[in-house]
Parts: C-alpha cells; sequence; structure tokens
C-alpha cells in the first residue's frame, strides 16, 4: 500500500489519462521541494521509467550547487540524469522577453530536446513530468486575470496539455505545498531552496508573498477556490471552443494557409506563413456576442500567427469595421489587415500582402464567384417533366434553350451585357446590376458568366435571366451547373 499522496496523485494521473503504463516519463528536477516530491512519488508509484532533467538557467551563484546536488541525488537513487546549459539573461536580452518568460522558453525547448533524443513517448507523444501544484495553480489563475486574461487564462494550468508535440503532465495539481513538504520529510528527503523566490520584483512572487497571504484573510480556503474556478473555467472553455468552431464553420466563406516564395535566402523554396480568411460579416453578426468575438479573436490570431499581442481592443476595432456602413480597411498590430467589402469580411497578413500572397490573391483564387469556365457544366434535354420538377437549388439553374438558340459562351462582362430581370423585358446594365447586387468591386472585372450575345443568363449567387426562363411551351432545357471552390460548400438546397 502506498503513501496518501502516492495513491491520490495515483488516482489523479489516470483520471485525467496521463501516462500510459511503462512509458517512460521525462521528469523537470531542478532541486526544489515540489521537484523533488515528484520524482519520489513517481518512483514509489513504480508504474513508469524515469528520467530526469536539470536546467541550468546562468542566473544564480547557487545554480551550480543546486546542480551538484541533483547529480549526486540521482547517482544515489540510479536515476538517470540530463542536465541542460543555458544563458536565461543573454535569450532575454535577445529576444525582449521577461527573465522569467526566457527561463520557462528555454526549459521547455531543453525537455523537448531531450525527449527527441532519447525517445520518451506517451502514446505517440514525448512525455514531460513537472512539479505544478495546487499554489502555482491559483497564482497562475491570479497572474492571468490581472493581466486581463480571457477565458482560457482563467483555466491556468491543465493536468495534461500537448505543447509542440510534448505532453507536458502536472501529477502534483491538486496537492498543496504542505503536503509536498510532508511528504518529503517522512520519507527524509532534502531540498534545494531557490533563494530567488523571495525577489517580490517577479511578478508570480508578488502574488506569493503578499497578495495570496491577504486573500486568505478573507477566506484561508481562498487557493482552493481559486483552483476549482480553474478546473470549472477550462470545462466552459472546451464546451465553447466547439460552439466557436460550430458558429465558425456557419459564418466561414473560406479559410486558406498561404504559401509565399522565401525571398530571404533566394532559394525560391515555398515557406508556409500563415492563414488567411473571409467571413461573411451578416453570418458573424447573427451570433450571440461572446461567440462572434471569439471568432474574430481565434482567427486574427491564426492570421497574425500567435494571440501574444492580441487584445480585445483589437477584436473590438474589427467588430466596428464589420458594423459600420459602407466598406472599409483596418491595419492592426500584429501585421494583420481587416478590409470589409460588402457582407464579406477578409482578415489576411500584411507580410503575405506586400508579397503578393495576400487579400488580392485570396479574393481571385478563392471567390464567392466563378472565375472560370471550368466550374461550369451543362447539359441539353427534352423537358418531359411538369414545371414542378424545375430546381429550386442554388448552383442548379434551368434555361429554356429554344429561347437561347445557341449555346452560351462563358466570359467577363463587356461594355452593353444586360440582365432581363421581368417578363415584360425589364433589364439592368450588368455594371448597375453588380453595384446594386453588392458584388465587391474587386470580383466584378473578373466573374465568368454564362452569356449570348450581350445577354448575361445567371449570376452564380444571384438572378438568372427572365428572358429564358423555363415554360409550359419549352420543349428543350439547358441545365447549368457551378461548382463552388474551396470557399463555399455546394448546398443544393441553399
Amino acid at each position: 500500500m502506498g503513501s496518501e499522496l502516492a495513491n491520490k496523485v495515483r488516482e489523479y494521473m489516470a483520471a485525467n489519462h496521463m501516462a500510459p503504463e511503462g512509458c517512460r516519463i521525462l521528469v523537470g528536477l531542478s532541486g526544489g521541494a515540489d521537484s523533488m516530491c515528484l520524482v519520489e512519488v513517481l518512483r514509489e508509484i513504480g508504474l513508469w521509467e524515469l528520467q530526469a532533467v536539470h536546467v541550468h538557467h546562468g542566473l544564480r551563484e547557487s545554480a551550480e550547487a543546486d546542480l551538484q546536488f541533483v547529480q549526486r541525488w540521482c547517482a544515489q537513487k540510479q536515476i538517470p540524469l540530463r542536465t541542460e546549459r543555458v544563458d536565461a539573461a543573454a535569450f532575454a536580452a535577445q529576444s525582449g522577453m521577461g527573465i522569467e518568460e526566457a527561463a520557462r522558453h528555454l526549459r521547455y525547448e531543453a525537455f523537448a530536446a531531450c525527449a527527441r533524443e532519447t525517445g520518451s513517448r506517451s502514446g505517440d507523444r514525448h512525455c514531460v513530468a513537472v512539479a505544478h501544484h495546487l499554489e502555482d495553480q491559483a497564482e497562475t489563475v491570479l497572474f492571468h486575470m490581472v493581466r486581463g486574461s480571457r477565458m482560457p487564462g482563467l483555466c491556468g494550468m491543465r493536468p495534461a496539455a500537448v505543447q509542440k508535440g510534448l505532453t507536458i503532465i502536472r501529477p502534483l495539481l491538486t496537492c498543496t505545498r504542505a503536503q509536498i513538504e510532508e511528504y518529503l520529510s517522512d520519507r527524509g528527503t532534502k531540498w534545494r531552496e531557490d533563494e530567488s523566490n523571495e525577489d517580490v520584483r517577479y511578478a508570480r512572487n508578488l502574488l506569493r508573498r503578499e497578495i495570496v497571504p491577504l486573500l486568505e484573510k478573507i477566506n484561508d480556503k481562498a487557493q482552493y477556490h481559486i483552483a476549482a474556478l480553474a478546473h470549472e473555467a477550462a470545462q466552459t472553455e472546451e464546451f465553447l471552443k466547439e460552439e466557436t468552431s460550430a458558429a465558425m464553420g456557419r459564418c466561414e466563406a473560406v479559410t486558406e494557409c498561404l504559401n509565399m516564395p522565401d525571398q530571404a535566402d533566394g532559394s525560391g523554396r515555398k515557406e508556409t506563413v500563415t492563414t488567411a480568411s473571409v467571413l461573411r460579416i451578416s453570418s458573424l453578426m447573427g451570433e450571440p456576442e461572446l461567440i462572434r468575438r471569439r471568432i474574430l479573436h481565434r482567427k486574427i490570431a491564426e492570421t497574425a500567427g500567435t494571440a501574444r499581442d492580441l487584445q480585445s481592443l483589437h477584436v473590438q476595432a474589427v467588430l466596428d469595421l464589420a458594423a459600420k456602413p459602407g466598406n472599409g480597411e483596418l491595419h492592426l498590430s500584429g501585421g494583420v489587415i481587416a478590409v470589409k467589402r460588402y457582407d464579406l469580411l477578409y482578415l489576411t497578413p500584411q507580410r503575405a500582402a506586400d508579397r503578393g500572397c495576400g487579400t488580392d490573391l485570396l479574393m481571385r483564387t478563392q471567390a464567392p464567384y466563378p472565375l472560370s469556365a471550368g466550374e461550369y457544366s451543362a447539359r441539353i434535354f427534352e423537358m418531359g417533366a411538369p414545371m414542378t420538377a424545375i430546381p429550386q437549388k442554388k448552383y442548379t439553374k434551368w434555361f429554356d434553350y429554344d429561347r437561347i438558340a445557341s449555346f452560351p459562351q462563358y466570359r467577363t462582362r463587356r461594355p452593353g451585357d444586360r440582365i432581363v430581370l421581368s417578363e415584360d423585358g425589364g433589364c439592368k446594365k450588368m455594371t448597375r446590376y453588380m453595384i446594386d447586387a453588392k458584388i465587391p468591386r474587386e470580383y466584378r472585372e473578373v466573374i465568368v458568366l454564362p452569356a449570348v450575345e450581350n445577354d448575361i443568363l445567371w449570376v452564380p449567387g444571384g438572378r438568372i435571366s427572365a428572358a429564358f426562363q423555363v415554360s409550359e411551351d419549352t420543349s428543350r432545357i439547358l441545365e447549368l451547373k457551378w461548382k463552388p471552390g474551396s470557399i463555399l460548400e455546394d448546398r443544393e438546397n441553399g
């Protein structure tokens, strides 16, 4: 029978499917109480092959002593150990990150490198255990709250999460620091203290040393309640993700990954950069406000390639653009351009537009209108059916072939083109029709339409010519079908 803490951790790991029995787990081992407890608990449970990884960040004078402590302890316990030395201060200066963020980034890079080289795996992913506990979870949620994070920030840290091919597991996430120290003391296991944890110039230390104690004066279970909130927020976020994805499907006209020539080295190889999206504004604005904001947040982040600097004010600016009358354009921080054209909202990366792969390319290659004759199919057949057989389908239309007198030509509009809109011969010039139908200016010169002389038979997605409608006297039918590209589904009942 294992210790109470080991049993608790084993049940928590099983409930969250952290690591299959028999796999190798890399364990981040700093030498502090939390990571020492993590290794000891996993050893006690005994279901996995363990390898410790120690990262020397080069930030403290005592870091060398920490490294030596971990080396001696792992040798004594016969635990394989890998050590990595990094320069967190230099990386922070080079990258513009804060020291804590830079150290974390390098630490996980070291974990990833070790996982690749040693072949530690959980299922089909590399598995790394880190020693975050309940108080860390509470501090993380508070930190995200005061920084203005959205719902994902309230979720805190997940029991298991995939990051760049690594499965990061947190077996101690429901354990308190007091339980951890008691466990180590009962086993006679020593640990190292990190003196930098006392430095309240670091945000997390300030929360831990000064803010959380104040909250516990209001309620001594404050950290438990914050951690419980994180768990509920995580469940809520999963539900909202599904709702957002479903709503996005209703709003998307197209999402495309842009491949751009790599001009940096002149090799001409292709480099996948990011995505560009087109959304139907009427569909977007028909969604609940929370969902439409989440859709835009996700799409802007995808287009920028990161959500790091994306704030609610950026999302609001795009919403304002979508809601205002007329067309418009907005340049967002992060190199994203939002363009409104009638009922379509384009989100494209500035760097793609600068290299000829942005909005113009997207509009011309993924348009919600036919851009080539090859998108059409046609057949001629005898009527032989009642008028009720005429298809009421968005992308399939019937015409009286005897009235047309010749097979249509597929072409772009020309001066003098018209479309007949009523049985008495009332018509509009195509120039006027396209404006009134709110066809974006970018498309008007490139849409390919079926025409007989100056008569346009059909504008897919819009009107058909009243001059060639099927009647009781029709004997031969011309059936035209347009198969949309990737921008639209072929919604025959639309």
